[in-house]
């Protein structure tokens, strides 16, 4: 119970701390909206969207080959199993 509550603690202080940040100045400055459009035209947000995007792609690679690379666990029992009576 003590880590979730330590989770729920450093997500909520991410949530706060993360308010502020802005990739550029002038969010919101001109009026304009926050599509999808913005994010994927301006030069800062699509570089930060493709070092993400990078980022997970040789995550989930190392972590296949690591799950590739691990001895298969045995699927028998210890215990041999009793005959029928």
């Amino acid at each position: 119970m003590q880590s979730m509550l330590t989770l729920a603690t450093q997500l909520t202080i991410l949530a706060v701390a993360t308010g502020s940040a802005a990739a550029h100045s002038g969010h919101g400055a001109d009026g304009g909206s926050y599509g999808f459009l913005h994010y994927a035209t301006e030069p800062q947000h699509l570089g930060a969207g493709i070092a993400v995007a990078l980022f997970a792609a040789l995550s989930i690679a190392v972590a296949r080959r690591a799950r590739a690379l691990r001895p298969a666990r045995a699927t028998h029992s210890r215990r041999t199993p009793r005959p029928p009576a």
